[in-house]
């Protein structure tokens, strides 16, 4: 089964490969650029509502394709912390995944007559390979990490998913100064895979994101 996915994941990158190829190959304008800034991670938990924010870092670089005045596509590869806090039996249990996210998003750029300020729209699917993850408990001035699918000092191992899928939207501002363009966005991704493979409950990524870019058009 592992071995089947592993090729449709080959097959799906390959495909999305030559589209943007193609993609390129028409495109108006294309900008290369990085951005920084903070995840707010919570998971959707059956049954459980009690699970509190983690904060993380996201970072990493984008390239923008440009189709027209208004519509275009952006391609990224983020570093992305994501997890969760919950308390539990008088510790706060933290399950820290860290991520290499690479959303690609249809992107709208609103035209605002008279000044070089443009909201933007942005959506579309983004997947996550897992890159480490981490099971911490605190409390009672003890503190305990281990790896997720490692056991030792009352934490059972966790079995994690290798591979999140999730959707994304989200929405902010680009301004323009000449060649050079900075950007502040805000965003929601909701994830679609269970980060736990051999938990009865279902426990799913929610994540807001706020991002600082800084893009340069290279034609």
């Amino acid at each position: 089964m592992s071995k089947l996915f592993g090729w449709f994941l080959l097959t799906v990158a390959l495909t999305i490969a030559a589209a943007l190829t193609a993609t390129v190959a028409v495109a108006q304008e294309i900008s290369i650029g990085g951005k920084v800034g903070v995840n707010l991670a919570k998971t959707a938990v059956d049954d459980f509502d009690q699970e509190e924010t983690r904060t993380g870092i996201v970072g990493g670089a984008s390239l923008g394709i440009g189709l027209g005045p208004v519509f275009g596509l952006q391609i990224e590869a983020l570093y992305a912390q994501k997890g969760v806090k919950a308390p539990d039996e008088g510790l706060t249990v933290s399950l820290q995944n860290d991520y290499l996210e690479m959303p690609l998003l249809a992107r709208i750029r609103i035209p605002v007559s008279g000044g070089n300020v443009r909201p933007t729209l942005s959506a579309g699917p983004a997947v996550a390979f897992e890159l480490a993850c981490t099971l911490e408990a605190e409390g009672g001035g003890v503190e305990v990490e281990v790896g997720c699918r490692e056991s030792g000092d009352g934490l059972d191992a966790l079995n994690t998913a290798s591979v999140d899928f999730g959707l994304l939207i989200g929405g902010g501002f680009d301004i323009d100064v000449g060649r050079t363009i900075l950007s502040f966005e805000g965003r929601y991704t909701h994830g679609l895979v269970d980060i736990l493979q051999d938990d009865a409950s279902q426990l799913k990524n929610r994540v807001f994101t706020f991002l600082v870019g800084l893009s340069f058009r290279v034609r």
